[in-house]
């Protein structure tokens, strides 16, 4: 089975590789529309299998998406491109050029990256999941479409469960079934990583002549704090990210490109795809028209085919849109605000209990906040040194936030805003690191004050920069692991760095810079909290942790102990109903094999379900259930390292019902 599942697989990558060959541009053309056409089969295979129950068979996804990559190979030219051939003598000419100063900061770069994807890939393969948001809802929602074999709306105990949509669930199901293995679950994030950075040297390149700057911006890109940390995880902030630089180079590619309608499908498709994998699209959305507006609504190549753009956008949205799930969030919450979440989470999330001066007042108190968030050596400070160094750096940044107070206790979600944070967010949820201060914010004011640098495309990108930072700051209160939010800002404010390669004169300060950017790249892998690659006096490295230690004591020390009695206790194949919280971890009751089959009883604001018939046992979280005396108390003494959580304690108590 497992040959025929590899066979498979190769087969529709060779399909889809031919298909690109007939699409393609250049090198950087040709990843990017490769990775397109690969999630524009699966999403789509996964809305069809749901639909006949059979997520949970491999040879039904395979079968699938090997008959929509023969749909892509029918309607691809003829024309074969070799893209690689093409390049070569590019950037042979490029390195070849280069003076001593710029091979040395283009080398470290290079070499970081390097060492850093390796350590990144290899905690992918020796890893489990386990970060907070997929043991409570994101991964929950796969484990439990595997077990049912649909997407159906399951009344699961956290909201995001039934309201996230389902496209990316699609693709990360497709990962578990080639590796056969929840790794695989991380197969689209890793990917997605690398896309991210070519997609910002494609638009970079669109915008200079100038080789070195796109290569730097996206070399850069791949350094990003933000980006190294999610590339190993679950989430799904650098997937968006993706796809966001993905439609923007396609954007900007539009007037260069040889084929302009190939060139509006894949703006057109790419847009979908966007859309359907989460609904912050709509914060996003201003910014992306601005530079619609300027790169495609005033071409007169684009209203020649406007007919094609606009057919093959509704087809999109018909395939990729609908079905994702947001129609059913509406239906279920009865409203159009209920688009993206129960009102009782947009009350806490967004500004449903604010007036309109207060969102004003406080989204305003949110600009200084997330700004003073920025200036901070994200990755260094997870060394010693880095850290002390963090604190000298930001005195007169304290300073200056206690003057406008704002550490008040308002307007916030998950913890309040404070100048040195009492939860560790910022090894886990870092935002930039220097590239924020001493690279982009110089390029702004570069671009805004000297006449010379005074270039039109760039000041498109700055307006969309502006909207999308105005956007994340006034639509919600203030959340301390925001930076993942603001990843999707680098595609507008990154392209602006091409400016310090107009003089030579920027050299050594770059090499500087790269020193430290190299630095805080090897403190955001090597050092971070989760997935820890060594022995430490307080946790194990991946390669001797368990999974259970791994998706629980790292996270939830208090809840750990409870799950390893868990453990031992419930057979690998039973069935367990769960009358458990909104903050509990779900994912890992299903076992390492998710051979288990759990039943939710306690859906999320909502009265408590029958126990069904056929449980074997019933796992309590005190306060959910009256308790029995013949109930096993699950908690013992906490295990390992002691953490500040978010939540409170909870006691878990299990019966046998059978």
């Amino acid at each position: 089975m497992f040959f025929l599942k590899l066979v498979s697989f190769f087969l529709f990558l060779l399909i889809l590789h031919r298909s690109t060959l007939g699409l393609a541009e250049g090198l950087i053309d040709y990843g990017l529309k490769f990775f397109v056409l690969i999630v524009a089969c699966v999403i789509p295979a996964g809305f069809v299998l749901s639909q006949i129950n059979a997520i949970n068979l491999p040879w039904a996804w395979f079968f699938l998406v090997n008959f929509f990559a023969g749909i892509t190979l029918l309607i691809s030219s003829h024309k074969l491109l070799n893209p690689f051939k093409i390049e070569q003598k590019n950037w042979q000419g490029w390195w070849k050029h280069l003076e001593m100063p710029e091979k040395l900061l283009f080398s470290l770069l290079f070499i970081t990256v390097g060492i850093t994807s390796v350590a990144n890939l290899i905690i992918v393969f020796n890893s489990y999941p386990s970060e907070w948001d997929s043991m409570t809802g994101h991964l929950v929602k796969c484990a439990y479409y595997l077990q049912n074999g649909n997407f159906d709306r399951l009344g699961g105990t956290t909201w995001t469960i039934d309201f996230y949509p389902n496209a990316l669930p699609s693709i990360q199901i497709f990962g578990y079934h080639i590796f056969n293995s929840e790794m695989g679950f991380k197969l689209i994030h890793y990917v997605a990583y690398w896309v991210f950075g070519m997609a910002m040297f494609g638009i970079t390149r669109q915008l200079t002549t100038n080789l070195s700057a796109a290569v730097f911006v996206g070399l850069l890109s791949l350094l990003l704090p933000t980006a190294l940390i999610q590339v190993t995880t679950t989430e799904t902030d650098l997937i968006l990210t993706a796809y966001l630089a993905i439609l923007v180079y396609f954007i900007t590619n539009f007037q260069r490109s040889k084929n302009q309608r190939t060139s509006l499908v894949f703006i057109a498709l790419s847009a979908g795809i966007f859309m359907s994998h989460k609904v912050t699209f709509i914060l996003i959305t201003p910014s992306v028209l601005v530079v619609v507006s300027y790169f495609l609504l005033i071409k007169k190549a684009f209203w020649q085919e406007w007919k094609l753009f606009f057919s093959t956008f509704a087809l999109v949205l018909l395939i990729y849109v609908l079905p994702t799930g947001y129609v059913g969030n509406i239906k279920e919450t009865g409203k159009l605000s209920g688009i993206s979440a129960p009102e009782e989470v947009m009350r806490w999330h967004a500004n449903l209990n604010y007036s309109s001066q207060q969102i004003a007042k406080f989204g305003t108190l949110n600009v200084g906040r997330y700004a003073m968030d920025f200036f901070n050596l994200d990755g260094l400070r997870n060394f010693e040194f880095g850290e002390k160094l963090n604190d000298y750096m930001r005195v007169i940044p304290a300073k200056i936030a206690h003057e406008f107070n704002l550490e008040r206790l308002d307007y916030w979600v998950v913890a309040p805003y404070k100048i040195k944070p009492t939860v560790p967010f910022q090894i886990e949820r870092p935002f930039w690191g220097i590239i924020s201060f001493m690279l982009v914010l110089p390029a702004i004011f570069w671009l805004l004050f000297q006449k010379k640098a005074r270039k039109k495309p760039l000041f498109i990108f700055l307006i969309a920069a502006v909207l999308h930072c105005l956007s994340l700051c006034y639509t919600a209160p203030y959340d301390p692991i925001k930076g993942r939010y603001f990843m999707n800002t680098v595609v507008w404010f990154f392209p602006m760095i091409l400016l310090f390669f107009e003089s030579r004169k920027t050299t050594y300060f770059l090499l500087f810079c790269s020193i430290i950017i190299a630095g805080q790249a090897f403190g955001t892998v090597f050092k971070r909290n989760n997935y820890p690659l060594f022995n430490s006096p307080n946790k194990p490295s991946i390669f001797e942790a368990s999974r259970l230690q791994q998706q629980v004591q790292f996270s939830r020390p208090d809840a750990y102990a409870a799950y390893v009695k868990f453990d031992s206790l419930v057979p690998a194949k039973a069935i367990v109903a769960l009358a458990t919280t909104n903050e509990d971890f779900e994912y890992p009751l299903w076992g390492e094999k998710l051979s288990r089959i759990l039943i939710p009883i306690h859906p999320f604001k909502a009265a408590i379900k029958p126990i069904p018939s056929n449980a074997d046992y019933l796992l309590i979280t005190e306060g959910v259930l009256p308790i029995l005396k013949t109930d096993v108390h699950l908690n013992g003494l906490e295990v390992g390292i002691k953490a500040v959580n978010p939540v409170a304690t909870n006691q878990y108590y299990l019966r046998k019902l059978k």
